[in-house]
């Protein structure tokens, strides 16, 4: 699975993968009600001008995150560095990428953005990906400078992220909970585990796609 050309438009998708099949949801969305903490309210023009610089973003620390990554995962992080209102993340996101077989939790990914496009209408290009963990010695590895280097060339309007061990590489001493919270006055909307809604968690699925149609209304 090619997560560089998921979310491009479809020219630009064409040039840089031919062939891509159309895949289709498994499962049927329905309306619900979100939970947890109070939602924080914000614009993209006030984002764009009151975030901080991001510690780690300077060239040094640029070069010193991207030489220490396998080359295959390098290689394929480069289409994805590029402006996006949305940046995902989760543990196994590196894994992932650097392996081309549609496992269960990459489907789920596809499934997912198909529906956002297609149902909600999110515009393409709107989703990009970014890891938060790498993968070393057969483990998986926190390293918030890599994630701090895509927020710098990203500056997304949220941060996308699924599953308890990613939260915890944002925020260590906070307890992991589904709602929003606040990094570097970027919205972070946390989700359940992709893997906890294999292979077909519809109470998961159904409480994940009622969070998308909160931030598509307040988004687009």
């Amino acid at each position: 699975m090619d997560f560089s050309s998921l979310d491009l438009p479809e020219n630009q998708r064409i040039l840089l993968q031919l062939g891509l099949t159309l895949y289709w949801p498994d499962f049927q969305p329905v309306e619900t009600s979100s939970s947890g903490p109070a939602e924080l309210i914000t614009n993209e023009t006030n984002h764009r001008q009151t975030k901080k610089a991001l510690p780690g973003s300077t060239p040094e620390g640029i070069s010193r995150t991207t030489s220490k990554l396998p080359e295959n995962i390098r290689l394929k992080l480069i289409p994805l560095l590029r402006p996006a209102s949305f940046l995902w993340t989760y543990a196994q996101f590196a894994l992932d990428l650097a392996h081309d077989d549609l496992t269960p939790r990459k489907k789920l990914v596809k499934d997912i953005v198909y529906n956002l496009h297609t149902l909600l209408h999110w515009p393409k290009g709107s989703i990009t990906y970014w890891p938060l963990l790498i993968p070393k010695d057969n483990q998986l590895i926190p390293d918030l400078e890599l994630f701090i280097h895509g927020l710098k060339h990203i500056n997304p309007l949220y941060i996308l992220c699924f599953g308890k061990t990613a939260f915890k590489v944002i925020f260590p001493d906070l307890a992991f909970s589904v709602g929003k919270f606040n990094y570097n006055n970027i919205i972070v909307q946390t989700f359940p585990d992709l893997d906890e809604m294999l292979p077909d968690n519809r109470e998961l699925k159904n409480k994940v796609w009622g969070i998308m149609k909160k931030l598509s209304n307040s988004t687009f």
